[in-house]
């Protein structure tokens, strides 16, 4: 099989992240020179004829949505998908973190409830969100964002449904480090293998020539989600 060139047109934030998951895909060639590229993974502007564009942070092109890629929320999507679950109620999302991401989380409870929210609640404050998601079946979402616990991260996911409920957190997760300073808990995350895995679909979207996990309308719906969140925010500080 050929080598699918691929091109990097990625800031710090990104680029050695994304290096490096890609070294980890299969048939993948990375290249400097865009105009040789088969796609273009990307945090900016550009156009490219000859390909696909995988746009970071997902403004246009194919957005990137590492977070639906984690093998958390894999199986929790295949439970639901299974029937295990029966119909979804209620989602509980957690983030204590400062870099949580409500646009991740706002697509999430979308994906997993394949639906828009027709009911939307919030309460905000400096460093702490609240959302409440109402969908018309009857079934509600509760994501919970606090961003300035200091020395706090914590994250957990949790899907009750009608015949039975799936549940993840990274407590679990946390292995024992000892030092010449003490012993200290170190979180083992899903983000890499998340992008990993995302790349590898992305890899396979072209080559197949199949739609990828995540759309541009997916990423759309939820930029309109987020809009009417921090319209709720504004309105309620208001009063």
């Amino acid at each position: 099989m050929n080598l699918l060139k691929l091109s990097l047109n990625l800031g710090e934030e990104w680029f050695d992240r994304y290096r490096l998951a890609l070294c980890r895909v299969r048939d993948v060639k990375l290249v400097d020179d865009e105009s040789r590229a088969d796609a273009v993974i990307t945090d900016s502007d550009v156009s490219l004829t000859n390909g696909p564009i995988l746009k970071i942070p997902g403004h246009a092109g194919i957005p990137a949505m590492p977070w639906r890629y984690r093998p958390s929320i894999q199986e929790m999507k295949q439970r639901l998908n299974a029937g295990n679950l029966g119909e979804p109620g209620l989602l509980r999302v957690h983030r204590w973190k400062s870099d949580a991401n409500l646009l991740a989380d706002l697509d999430l409870a979308m994906w997993l409830f394949s639906a828009e929210p027709k009911a939307v609640y919030t309460l905000g404050r400096p460093g702490y969100l609240q959302v409440h998601l109402g969908f018309a079946c009857g079934g509600m979402a509760l994501m919970i964002h606090a961003t300035k616990l200091a020395g706090c991260v914590y994250e957990s996911v949790s899907l009750i449904g009608s015949r039975g409920a799936v549940y993840a957190d990274d407590h679990r997760n946390v292995n024992l480090q000892l030092t010449e300073n003490g012993c200290a808990g170190i979180i083992v995350r899903e983000d890499e293998t998340a992008l990993v895995s995302m790349l590898t679909d992305f890899v396979g979207a072209i080559r197949e020539q199949r739609l990828f996990l995540c759309d541009k309308e997916d990423y759309d719906r939820a930029g309109k989600v987020r809009e009417r969140v921090m319209q709720s925010v504004a309105e309620e500080v208001e009063i």
